[in-house]
């Protein structure tokens, strides 16, 4: 099987998080967590709305990296307040 993306949906506290841990262990791909942008401390602390915009453009620029076969264009995106 050549599984290139898996994504995975859910309602806050539904176990998204866990479930993406688990399967990207066993199966040695990559895990990118988006609560990781919106908070600095799990769902205990939010990043501010600058931080937050940084830690986005860091995960576009990785996956751009990793070859995700298009490039992701965020220069017009506006900033979250």
């Amino acid at each position: 099987m050549n599984l290139k993306r898996i994504f995975i949906l859910g309602n806050m506290g539904s176990g998204k998080s866990t479930l993406a841990k688990k399967i990207s262990k066993k199966l040695n791909i990559s895990h990118y967590d988006l609560d990781d942008i919106f908070w600095s401390r799990k769902f205990n602390k939010k990043r501010n709305y600058k931080l937050r915009d940084k830690k986005f453009r860091e995960l576009c620029d990785k996956l751009q990296r990793q070859n995700y076969n298009k490039k992701i264009d965020i220069s017009n995106l506006k900033q979250s307040k």
